[in-house]
């Protein structure tokens, strides 16, 4: 059994949601989805620039229109992960003025012998183990056990008394849960 009491900041709940955009499925769907859009909308942009221009459709023409849709689809592509995150940090500021934060800054979490408890100032919830869908470790910064796409328990290593309480911990959850543990050096 282990009992951690947790405290997140604004930079770990900041932290998760980028992982989730950038290393979940859920991210990465949408991230594609992103870029399929803005192919097809840099296409699009090629396409009504040649035929608004009137006049015969010669090669110099269809050339100039799809050396502009490559020059915006390339823009477009390279500034979308760098906007993603400006849109993620505007929205997770836009939640602190509103008051409205979707995590508790400190929590206890109970790990037993078949769930996980979580016990914050306003709530309780517990899961049995079956519920984690994934486990990821960020080595030296925190443990996310996910229980869907978006939504998972934050371990921040500074939980732990030390590195051998960590690694006891982590062979723990594996055994508890049946799932392996993805190490993701950075994100």
């Amino acid at each position: 059994m282990f009992h951690f009491n947790v405290s997140l900041t604004e930079r770990d709940y900041y932290e998760f949601n980028k992982f989730i955009a950038l290393h979940s499925v859920f991210g990465k769907k949408q991230m594609l989805q992103l870029r399929v859009l803005i192919t097809l909308l840099s296409l699009m942009i090629a396409a009504s620039g040649l035929l608004r221009a009137g006049g015969p459709i010669d090669a110099a023409r269809i050339l100039s229109a799809v050396l502009i849709a490559v020059i915006i689809c390339v823009i477009l592509q390279a500034i979308l992960k760098p906007l993603t995150l400006l849109l993620l940090k505007m929205r997770l500021k836009q939640m602190k003025k509103s008051g409205k934060l979707s995590y508790h800054a400190s929590a206890e979490l109970t790990f037993g012998e078949e769930s996980v408890c979580e016990t914050t100032p306003s709530s309780r919830s517990e899961e049995y183990y079956q519920a984690i869908e994934r486990i990821c470790y960020l080595p030296g910064r925190i443990v996310y056990l996910f229980t869907d796409q978006t939504r998972a328990y934050l371990l921040p290593v500074t939980s732990f008394a030390s590195q051998a309480e960590l690694e006891s911990f982590l062979t723990f959850i594996e055994d508890h849960t049946g799932k392996r543990i993805e190490t993701v050096e950075k994100t």
